[in-house]
């Protein structure tokens, strides 16, 4: 796993993105990587909790690199949907983890960074840290829009139609970020928390998190999830079509 630090600390795996020289960007090493981390950590027994980080000073994550993705120039149909697929297998597994996974975010929380960090179960952020998601601004749409399960309708709206930028302050506000916390106090802001969840007895805490996946699946999460990648690879290969001036 070259892309990522995968660590243990009694009953809590740490998982740091690290890619710090280009500020945490996802590319398909990193993917792989974070599906391997997370499957060591769901079979161990002693894990009862992650916590995912960004490695270095300036970003939790500056979104999906985009110079990789470039890369592979024009997608075909069952192209861009294999490269999405790829994607969203790892933002699944985050998303329907079977133990608790808490996003310590600081600096920058762009575009797939911020898709990582929602796909959390909790989030805490340290006061300079900022969220955006201008993917719009590129001509993208969504790819997962895990935004309508963790903001408010019109914020959600205001989020993607502008591609603007949120502080830490404004994220709390919306309820989107549970705790805020210095730079320098944001691993211990990260572990108290982790401290408190962990109090709950292994078993119950189990039953909650299969409770609460189960009820979101009710409103058809993994479904809106499923119809935002579809409507990203069809927007994809749309913009593809048009002529270059």
């Amino acid at each position: 796993m070259q892309t990522i630090l995968y660590e243990k600390q009694r009953q809590i795996a740490k998982i740091y993105l690290n890619r710090p020289e280009k500020r945490n960007a996802i590319n398909r090493a990193m993917i792989a990587d974070i599906s391997e981390a997370f499957s060591l950590a769901a079979a161990d027994t002693d894990v009862d909790l992650v916590i995912l980080a960004g490695a270095g000073e300036k970003a939790f994550s500056a979104g999906f690199d985009l110079k990789e993705y470039e890369q592979f120039g024009r997608l075909d149909v069952e192209q861009a949907r294999c490269l999405v697929m790829e994607e969203a297998e790892f933002i699944h597994q985050i998303a329907f983890f079977p133990k608790p996974v808490i996003a310590q975010v600081h600096g920058y929380c762009i575009g797939g960074g911020v898709w990582i960090a929602l796909a959390c179960d909790l989030i805490v952020a340290s006061a300079e840290a900022t969220f955006g998601q201008p993917e719009s601004l590129l001509g993208d749409s969504p790819e997962f829009l895990l935004e309508m399960w963790k903001m408010p309708y019109n914020k959600m709206n205001e989020w993607l139609f502008t591609g603007k930028f949120y502080t830490a302050q404004e994220m709390v506000q919306m309820g989107v970020i549970n705790q805020i916390a210095s730079f320098a106090g944001l691993p211990q802001a990260t572990l108290g928390l982790a401290e408190q969840v962990l109090k709950v007895e292994r078993g119950t805490m189990r039953y909650l998190k299969f409770t609460i996946s189960r009820c979101y699946e009710l409103c058809r999460k993994l479904d809106c999830m499923n119809l935002s990648q579809e409507f990203f690879i069809q927007n994809t290969l749309y913009h593809q079509s048009i002529p270059q001036k």
